[in-house]
């Protein structure tokens, strides 16, 4: 499957929370935000990285428990047919 994370760096406030719960998919960069590890077909703007990359099940629940510890909901996933994983509803 198809995953897209997108990163509002500018709601990234560097808790790293998402890099100790799933260090496998989050780390921080050199300004201390957020960034997909080994992530292809990153598109970033001055606020938003875009990561797209196919993932395996574990990988998007991983994804998706990384973003759920972010106090400041600076991370979304989306599915391959671009239904939010997180947050829902919003």
């Amino acid at each position: 499957m198809k995953l897209k994370i997108i990163i509002d760096r500018s709601a990234c406030q560097s808790i790293a929370s998402c890099v100790t719960t799933s260090p496998e998919i989050y780390a921080l960069d050199n300004d201390a935000k957020a960034v997909v590890v080994n992530a292809k077909g990153q598109k970033e703007n001055p606020n938003k990285a875009v990561y797209e990359f196919e993932a395996d099940t574990t990988t998007v629940q991983k994804a998706v428990l990384g973003a759920e510890t972010c106090p400041y909901l600076a991370i979304e996933v989306f599915d391959e047919t671009g239904q939010k994983l997180f947050p829902r509803g919003k």
